[in-house]
């Protein structure tokens, strides 16, 4: 795959002072036209050669728009913007959620923080839709201040979103979706500023992630 450049402009605004707000308090915001047209079509592009040549055997290999993405590009950004007082933020997660159409497949509620090797209390996880997506049609579901701990949580907020929003959630927030609708396109990445590396049963799990995840390498302090 040949290496495409990855524009240097992506944010169109600051994450207002409501947003980040709405994030501590609610566990999940939509920030509304927040990322450029430019960067993308970069990445729609770049997801479509991927998607257009998955092999499952193929699970580690260079794409150099996606390295940027999560490391250059202004995501990282963002995420100093919406983890205040973060001086450095390391990434843990980046994947290509994809749906095709009439799977009708549901995305169990669940929480993610139980799911990765590492805690920390300033983390978070954007997700960059490709297409637009809607109630029932991709559009994820969380429960307003579930972040906090067992029992909270009020209301649902359905996350539609349009090209150039970015849903940015704190991993404990419990969320759930239905994958119906149109084929759609998600590019996820999660960040954390105070990362420890957490309790994990598995423990092949955890060597996994530190095998196909070298940002976590040199290896975080225990928690």
């Amino acid at each position: 795959m040949s290496a495409t450049i990855l524009p240097t402009a992506g944010l169109t605004r600051r994450l207002s002072e409501a947003e980040r707000d709405d994030l501590r308090r609610d566990g999940v915001v939509v920030a509304r036209g927040i990322l450029s047209e430019e960067l993308l079509a970069t990445m729609h592009a770049a997801t479509e050669r991927v998607m257009a040549d998955v092999d499952a055997s193929d699970k580690r290999r260079p794409v150099p728009p996606f390295r940027a993405w999560v490391l250059d590009a202004p995501l990282v950004g963002l995420t100093r913007q919406a983890l205040p007082g973060a001086s450095c933020v390391t990434v843990y997660v980046d994947q290509i959620v994809g749906h095709r159409p009439g799977s009708g497949e549901l995305l169990t509620v669940n929480r993610e923080a139980p799911y990765v090797p590492v805690m920390g209390k300033q983390v978070v996880r954007l997700w960059v839709p490709l297409n637009t997506v809607k109630a029932g049609g991709g559009a994820v579901r969380y429960l307003r201040g579930s972040h906090r701990g067992p029992g909270q949580g009020s209301d649902w907020l359905v996350a539609e979103a349009e090209v150039g929003d970015v849903v940015l959630h704190h991993p404990r927030a419990v969320h759930g979706a239905i994958e119906d609708g149109d084929h759609h396109r998600v590019v996820a990445s999660a960040y954390g500023a105070d990362l420890r590396r957490g309790p994990q049963a598995a423990d092949d799990l955890l060597r996994e992630w530190e095998s196909f995840h070298p940002f976590l390498n040199p290896k975080l302090p225990e928690g």
